[in-house]
């Protein structure tokens, strides 16, 4: 083989692996825009605007504060729904409620004529 047809070669490669690696990262923007504009629109129709969400490929995580645990089980089963249950990472917590006054606590004694 001439070396010539050995450098067209390389080139090639080199070429054709540059092509392939911008063309995925061109992919992979797009599908995570997509989906986080799918999301994004699903968690505001539902009335989720504390909800934030973020892409990474095909994993989406789901953030926020919760005004309360089913409030925030909601939020995540709509990402579940939108996206598919195996690519939902769930960080999102629930706001701690304020704990009940304790009742007030008296003792008592009863005394007996005899």
């Amino acid at each position: 083989m001439r070396l010539r047809a050995l450098i067209f070669a390389l080139l090639a490669f080199l070429a054709s692996a540059a092509l392939a690696f911008v063309l995925g990262g061109a992919a992979t923007r797009h599908v995570e825009r997509q989906t986080l504009t799918e999301l994004d629109t699903a968690l505001a129709a539902g009335g989720m605007d504390w909800a934030e969400s973020a892409a990474d490929g095909l994993l989406v995580t789901v953030s926020g504060t919760a005004p309360d645990e089913a409030t925030r089980l909601r939020a995540v089963e709509i990402a579940r729904q939108v996206t598919g249950p195996e690519r939902v990472t769930d960080v999102t917590e629930a706001e701690v409620p304020d704990p009940l006054e304790p009742p007030a606590f008296a003792l008592e004694l009863l005394r007996n004529e005899d």
